[in-house]
């Protein structure tokens, strides 16, 4: 059912993620008035303070906003102190997070903007830091990864347990999920398996989410049915359990509802350690998820 690596034809499903990781790569560039001068800027972070920048005569230039007010990040090392860090300190001193290792760098202040709006932006009322969800979720699938011949679609369904925390890996989640395919009328093939995923939203607003999801570790126990390739009227069975590592790649969104989410996924599409069988992967599911 597991054939040796080698590449498969997925060029429409990686153009697909490129597009999507580029489209949500694209920064927005808006003009601000900073001290009486009209400005361009990008906006790398928002929340409730937002870092905002751009590149002026070749030197970038940082500036945070907080509600209607803007400043410009500066070190000056003024009294041994860089001003920004205590610009930074000052405009953060609610949650009381230091600014004395934050570099004028836009990967440190990015780091820095993004840990703060986390300790902040919980929903009122909540207290929690990790947040268990468990969802269920059904689809389709032309299994691709297996001697599908005729490239028959089969039914499956599943269970997920996603463990997320609120407050410093919001973007970040690790899966546990179980699913299970009913074997074709043809392809005589069914299986159910437990699987490791972890999650990258490079998209996460508060009503919606879009990401990455990697499943790197697999249990698997399947069953099948062919004909002999001597005789076809001799039909050969086989079965069996596999652990691996697979390390594929599916694309998925949130969409929240209350406190729950109606969930979408494209699974599968690619993998690294794990040979298809040249047919275009199809496999999509609908669920819903959760919050406990």
């Amino acid at each position: 059912m597991f054939k040796n690596p080698h590449k498969m034809n997925i060029r429409i499903p990686l153009l697909v993620c490129f597009l999507l990781f580029s489209i949500a790569s694209i920064k927005a560039q808006e003009t601000y008035f900073v001290n009486r001068k009209s400005i361009d800027l990008k906006t790398e972070v928002k929340g409730t303070i937002e870092l905002l920048w751009n590149v002026f005569d070749q030197k970038n230039r940082y500036f945070l906003k907080k509600g209607n007010y803007i400043i410009e990040l500066k070190n000056s090392k003024r009294k041994g102190r860089e001003d920004y860090k205590q610009v930074l300190e000052a405009k953060t001193s609610d949650v009381g997070i230091s600014a004395q290792d934050v570099e004028l760098t836009l990967p440190s202040l990015r780091e820095f903007f993004i840990t703060y709006n986390n300790l902040t932006e919980l929903e009122p009322g909540s207290e929690k830091q990790v947040e268990l969800r468990i969802g269920v979720f059904g689809g389709a699938t032309n299994s691709v990864y297996t001697e599908n011949i005729t490239n028959e679609s089969q039914a499956f369904v599943g269970l997920e347990l996603e463990l997320v925390d609120l407050v410093m890996l919001k973007r970040h989640s690790m899966v546990l999920d179980f699913r299970n395919t009913f074997e074709g009328n043809e392809h005589k093939y069914s299986m159910a398996q437990f699987a490791l995923n972890y999650r990258l939203k490079f998209i996460n607003s508060k009503r919606f989410a879009m990401y990455v999801n990697t499943k790197f570790a697999s249990y698997t126990m399947f069953k099948s049915e062919r004909p002999s390739l001597n005789d076809s009227s001799v039909i050969l069975q086989t079965s069996g359990n596999i652990f691996n590592a697979p390390i594929s790649f599916g694309l998925g969104a949130d969409i929240k509802v209350g406190k729950n989410y109606i969930t979408l996924g494209y699974h599968d599409f690619y993998s690294l350690t794990m040979t298809g069988n040249d047919q275009f992967p199809n496999d999509y599911s609908l669920g819903y998820r959760f919050s406990l």
